[in-house]
């Protein structure tokens, strides 16, 4: 379980700089990493359909229907992130436009990749790639180097490939049939 303050320091000392004492350090280290960390939190989260952030919300439509092209319009939660599906149908025809969630049905159960604030729920693999983006985004300003960029973002994107596999192989939410094609209890590296 990992703290904000501890996926910080992880990112920055992989880049050689000193651990940051406590959140509230006021340092170009502790101010660039603060300025970059929800920003790289939201784009990884976005990326993938993260079955550890998954939530569930029943939507009432708005009484003000849209201009033209659907019949209702739903208030997007705030916490919203990435869209995994509507009414159970992950190819279910809808548009984003301005915070809302505009389609035909009458009714929205939405399952959604949340914005995750409880840092200690994030699962490790995550938690390292989330640090090797941020450090990438830091490399820059700090270490003043493309190297330094560059080879956070290959760390970066071999955690990326690692968490999403152990996300997968959660169990949960991922439809065995239509990913893996040979039914329930096909899952990739399951010893049972």
């Amino acid at each position: 379980m990992s703290s904000k303050l501890e996926i910080k320091n992880m990112a920055l000392q992989s880049l050689g700089e000193e651990a940051l004492a406590s959140d509230g350090e006021v340092t170009k280290a502790s101010v660039m990493a603060e300025t970059f960390f929800l920003q790289s939190l939201i784009e990884l989260l976005a990326r993938h359909d993260w079955v550890f952030a998954h939530k569930r919300a029943a939507i009432s439509y708005d009484v003000a229907a849209p201009a033209f092209g659907y019949d209702y319009q739903y208030l997007k939660p705030s916490e919203c992130v990435r869209i995994s599906s509507i009414n159970a149908d992950k190819n279910k025809l809808f548009a984003e436009e301005l915070g809302k969630i505009l389609m035909d049905d009458d009714t929205c159960e939405l399952l959604y990749v949340s914005l995750i604030t409880e840092y200690g729920l994030l699962p490790p693999m995550f938690v390292a790639s989330l640090s090797a983006l941020l450090a990438s985004k830091l490399a820059y300003g700090l270490s003043g180097g493309d190297s330094k960029a560059k080879e956070q973002l290959s760390l970066y994107q071999l955690y990326y490939g690692e968490a999403i596999a152990m996300d997968k192989n959660s169990g949960l939410g991922v439809d065995e049939e239509t990913e893996y094609g040979e039914g329930v209890g096909a899952w990739p590296n399951r010893q049972d």
